[in-house]
């Protein structure tokens, strides 16, 4: 073959591969949005709940791929429910750093503090930590002496989540059950660290609800004060990678409300979840309180 045979022949070639290895492995990109490009100071005292709600609508109503970015700081964030449905085929909340659940009870008018609702197709990951800050209210649990007592607020719910995987995250001093999932279907949990006194009040593990199908890859070992009920194995697929793409601006259409049956904090968890979103306004973190040494309940592969 002549040299200017062969050089005819090679940009067809070098096409004819690039087309064969775009088949065989394929780009999956997705979109970016960091909660500090909508106005989260990561602080640990100013409340970041807005800058939270706003990155979620935006992510939530991006027809392709997304990612919720949390990048390492102190997030003070009030209430906040992540509804669905969502427009994209997959929602990635990629957490990185301690996001601080508000002291003030008033601030709390649902049973919980971060609620995902009505998602098909979540990944909650990033190795970071959800504090509930709960030594400085245990002290008003008071319900093993009064029936009429008030509820404090669980740490995290999910509810009518489908195809979910939640993994490496961590739950430190929740004020109440660190996680509450309800009628969940297909939902995987992962390597989860749950981290509490020994002696804190109802700081149950994870709780479920109207026959929820969660399962963790591993048996729970835990101390006998954490609750922990998980039920028959989902099927279950493995998420796929998620690579950022650069941001070339915001969407703008608001995700959709999430409608569930109200409930107040003191009803149990077989019923769903309030409604609504709420966010705290103004709260502050409160007194850092040295707690006992902690007690810690790893879900993770064996």
């Amino acid at each position: 073959m002549s040299g200017e045979t062969f050089s005819h022949l090679l940009p067809p070639l070098l096409i004819s591969l690039l087309l064969v290895a775009a088949q065989e492995t394929p780009i999956r990109y997705c979109k970016l949005f960091d909660v500090k490009n909508y106005g989260a100071v990561a602080d640990g005292e100013t409340d970041d709940a807005k800058a939270f709600e706003n990155a979620w609508k935006d992510v939530c109503s991006w027809r392709g791929r997304a990612k919720l970015l949390v990048p390492e700081g102190r997030y003070l964030v009030g209430p906040l429910v992540f509804g669905g449905p969502c427009k994209g085929p997959e929602v990635v909340v990629h957490v990185r750093g301690h996001v601080l659940a508000p002291v003030d009870l008033k601030a709390y008018t649902a049973a919980e503090w971060i609620s995902f609702r009505y998602v098909d197709g979540l990944l909650v990951t990033g190795r970071g930590k959800f504090d509930g800050q709960g030594p400085s209210v245990w002290p008003l649990n008071d319900c093993n002496k009064s029936e009429y007592c008030k509820r404090l607020p669980w740490s995290l719910n999910f509810s009518f989540v489908r195809n979910a995987k939640i993994q490496r995250i961590t739950s430190i001093n929740s004020k109440n059950v660190h996680m509450q999932i309800f009628a969940c279907k297909n939902l995987k949990l992962d390597s989860i660290r749950l981290i509490a006194p020994g002696d804190s009040p109802n700081t149950d593990g994870i709780h479920l609800g109207n026959q929820a199908t969660s399962r963790s890859p591993a048996p729970l070992s835990a101390p006998a004060t954490i609750a922990s009920r998980l039920d028959r194995e989902p099927r279950t697929s493995q998420s796929p990678t998620c690579y950022a793409a650069p941001a070339t601006g915001s969407a703008s259409a608001a995700s959709a409300a999430a409608e569930t049956r109200a409930m107040s904090p003191g009803s149990p968890s077989g019923t769903a979840p309030s409604s609504g979103l709420r966010t705290a306004s103004g709260s502050r973190r409160g007194p850092n309180l040295r707690p006992r040494p902690p007690r810690t309940t790893s879900l993770s592969r064996t």
